[in-house]
């Protein structure tokens, strides 16, 4: 597949990462970079206790060739106070790509 400027590409690791000691934060690698690929746009941290399916939000800078199983980041570990799943959090029971949820944040007769 080649990726074209302007468009954002929803996409998904094949991994599953998680720990319950430490927070994880997705990066884009020199590789892709230099390509003129962004892996995350929006959302690169994965909370503590939450083992998910990375969803990648890409964009290309020009056009660039991309194939099934091709690396498109590295994970940073970090150290957090709480676990994820101990929380109420919205995305918790999240699988793969998933919808925004920010309509959640909104009080109800707001709109």
């Amino acid at each position: 597949m080649v990726l074209q400027p302007g468009v954002l590409y929803l996409g998904v690791t094949l991994e599953r990462t998680g720990s319950e000691t430490y927070a994880q934060l997705l990066n884009g690698n020199r590789t892709i970079g230099a390509l003129g690929i962004w892996v995350h746009v929006s959302a690169p941290l994965g909370h503590q206790g939450h083992a998910i399916r990375w969803t990648l939000e890409i964009r290309a800078a020009k056009p660039a060739r991309v194939y099934p199983g091709m690396t498109f980041g590295k994970l940073v570990f970090l150290t957090t106070p709480a676990s994820y799943q101990q929380q109420r959090a919205k995305y918790a029971a999240t699988h793969g790509i998933d919808i925004s949820r920010l309509y959640e944040e909104i009080p109800r007769g707001a709109l």
